[in-house]
């Protein structure tokens, strides 16, 4: 018969640390009669040692798993197709923006008309972009109507490599400017220079028909929803979108910040062949400076990708807008017919990231619900700055010369760079 106590396996309690055998060793091994230290290290020991509770088993049924990988890749054939047919859209916007350049010289000589009444070309664009600035915020939701201020919201809506793929996506406007310059030009030596309008119808049908099969006039939440992006609106608010919308100082900041933009971007294009025809001698050749603009605006929308992640986009943007200042002060100053048009080129790599980064910007402060309304009214008072700033160069051309161009740039560029600094810094995003 033995005296020592009898003992018995612990039955093993998930929810509870297995302490006996630690503690019982503890006590054993201590030479004290008191084992309330060592009990105490070895109760330190034993939690680090305790067993994990057991995790329920994944769900790794292989018939559900191929189910969702299939839908998964369906979702990105989706988005890739979406993605493809903005993108030929946003094209045909860089290609109307392009053409004005080399056709402006022409059309002045044809009709006999000075600055002022060539640049109405601008003034009566501006009406339609107003007119759909303001009634695609509600038409968009209820009709799936606007789908240049939806394309822009889309690219925004996106998680995954969201600001990459509005550079890319801006890029392809830029492509689409690149190439109508070079057609223009062209059409621009014939005796019926206004066929390359055809040109434009041709990308205009291709276009209504790609958006009408990709997108079937569905609104953007269902649009997202079939590549596996759930739009949920968590507004507290008791006011519609478009209050919601009006009453965001940023949206307005950025409204303004785009005005002057693209203001600047399409007065470069559309008046520099002027200028360089006018005040520096160029020939009849010269609607390939137009072509070079557009061409930096392209590349600098896709090289410059990693310099915006690197320093931060709301920095870089300072960058190019000091930069692009000073190469506006080269052509003003410097009249070379060769480096001005070197310097036109640089300003398009300069003035070309600009856009995408308050795009992205206006995604990360604003709230996801207000963003396709907020991004089409941003982008319709930008559309009103391709007109309102090219008209008012012209009108002042007409009095003071072509001259005007580039101090009245400057000026643009400098108030630009007030704006964006009057921008929120950082998220605000409540979702």
């Amino acid at each position: 018969m033995s005296l020592s106590p009898t003992t018995t396996d612990p039955v093993f309690n998930p929810d509870e640390p297995y302490l006996a055998p630690v503690a019982a060793s503890a006590c054993r091994a201590s030479p004290r009669p008191s084992c309330k230290i060592d009990l105490a290290e070895a109760f330190v020991d034993a939690i680090e040692l305790s067993p994990v509770t057991p995790v329920e088993k994944q769900n790794d049924d292989p018939e559900m798993l191929s189910v969702l990988s299939a839908n998964h890749r369906a979702q990105k054939t989706r988005e890739k197709i979406q993605f493809a047919a903005l993108c030929w859209f946003v094209c045909l916007e860089g290609w109307n923006d392009g053409s004005n350049g080399p056709l402006l010289p022409r059309i002045q000589k044809v009709y006999g008309v000075g600055y002022a009444v060539v640049s109405l070309i601008f003034v009566f664009a501006c009406l339609g972009f107003i007119t759909g600035a303001v009634s695609n915020v509600i038409l968009a939701e209820r009709l799936g109507f606007g789908k240049n201020a939806n394309s822009v919201g889309y690219v925004a809506c996106i998680k995954e490599n969201a600001e990459a793929k509005m550079s890319v996506f801006m890029a392809v406007y830029g492509a689409g400017a690149l190439a109508s310059p070079l057609v223009a030009t062209q059409f621009s030596h014939l005796p019926q220079w206004n066929l390359h309008f055809l040109t434009s119808l041709g990308i205009a049908i291709s276009n209504t028909i790609a958006l009408s099969v990709v997108f079937r006039l569905k609104p953007q939440e269902e649009c997202l929803a079939e590549i596996g992006i759930v739009d949920v609106n968590n507004s507290t608010s008791e006011h519609s979108h478009l209050r919601q919308i009006f009453m965001n100082k940023d949206v307005h900041f950025l409204a303004a910040f785009a005005l002057l933009y693209v203001g600047a971007e399409v007065t470069v294009g559309g008046w520099i062949v002027t200028f360089i025809i006018d005040a520096r001698g160029g020939g009849s050749s010269s609607g390939y400076i137009s072509t070079g603009f557009f061409g930096g605006l392209m590349v600098g929308r896709l090289v410059l990708i990693w310099f915006n992640e690197k320093i931060g986009e709301r920095l870089a943007l300072y960058i190019y807008a000091v930069l692009a200042i000073i190469f506006e002060l080269v052509i003003w100053f410097v009249p070379s017919l060769v480096g001005d048009a070197v310097a036109v080129c640089v300003i398009g790599v300069l003035l070309g990231p600009m856009y995408p980064i308050a795009v992205n910007h206006a995604r990360r402060v604003l709230p996801r619900w207000l963003l396709t309304g907020a991004i089409g009214w941003i982008a319709g008072v930008g559309q009103a700055g391709s007109a309102l700033v090219p008209f008012m160069v012209g009108a002042i051309a007409q009095n003071s010369g072509i001259q005007t161009l580039q101090p009245v740039l400057v000026g643009i560029l400098s108030l630009m760079t007030v704006l964006w600094a009057l921008v929120a810094h950082g998220s605000r995003r409540p979702d």
